[in-house]
């Protein structure tokens, strides 16, 4: 906070003149919700963030008492929204970012681009049996690189198939495609079109947070049921 340099006269020296001195506040707009947490702010919600270079975003936030999350994705089984939407969509986000939404290539790569993020993927079934998939570093590159995905280690009990070599589809490294936009490696078809859903393919496998049935890198078995719940946090 920094005070006007205004000074306020007296009323002897000008009975009919009183100036008062505004206050200029300087409020400075934090960058995720880590940071947002490491200020204090520990309830669940929506915030105001401005990632360097970016301008002022509304996210949700998901603050688990330890950490600040800042959430680039919600969907559900049962969801409105049907992820068959074109590049300049995916670009700058859709969706309620109270329920289920994507927060946008665009602005994940700002956010990304600041410090070393990990990402954290949630997962619930039917059942309500939980798991979740983790890496220790998380990287969206520019538009110009087609948003490139780019991560680190994998830890967790979802299984990895975004990043691990025993999996047919490869996603790590992989450039985003979009039904109108064709990134992929496959020569035959445009996989994003396939599979109703923007995604980092390799050739058209079935791992992908998108599309209404909500199917992602888990194996069946392991999940015991297709997700009903998935959400993905920095």
């Amino acid at each position: 906070m920094k005070a006007g340099c205004c000074q306020l006269q007296s009323m002897q020296e000008s009975p009919a003149f009183i100036s008062f001195c505004s206050l200029v506040y300087h409020f400075t707009f934090k960058r995720d919700c880590e940071e947002l947490f490491q200020t204090g702010h520990t309830k669940n919600g929506l915030y105001i963030i401005q990632p360097e270079g970016s301008r002022k975003l509304v996210v949700q936030c998901y603050m688990d008492g330890c950490n600040g999350w800042t959430m680039i994705q919600t969907n559900s089984h049962n969801t409105e929204i049907t992820w068959t939407e074109a590049w300049t969509t995916y670009k700058y986000g859709f969706g309620n970012l109270e329920k289920d939404h994507w927060l946008g290539n665009e602005y994940i790569h700002l956010i990304t681009k600041q410090k070393l993020y990990k990402v954290r993927i949630d997962l619930t079934n039917a059942n309500g049996v939980p798991r979740y998939a983790e890496y220790d570093s998380f990287f969206l590159a520019d538009e110009g690189d087609f948003y490139k995905l780019k991560l680190g280690m994998y830890e967790g009990n979802a299984g990895d198939s975004l990043s691990s070599p025993m999996t047919k589809n490869m996603h790590d490294n992989m450039r985003f495609s979009a039904k109108d936009r064709d990134n992929d490696r496959s020569s035959h078809t445009n996989c994003a079109d396939v599979h109703g859903g923007g995604w980092w393919f390799d050739s058209c496998g079935l791992w992908l947070l998108e599309g209404v049935r909500g199917s992602w890198l888990v194996n069946a078995a392991e999940l015991s049921g297709l997700p009903t719940q998935i959400t993905a946090r920095l």
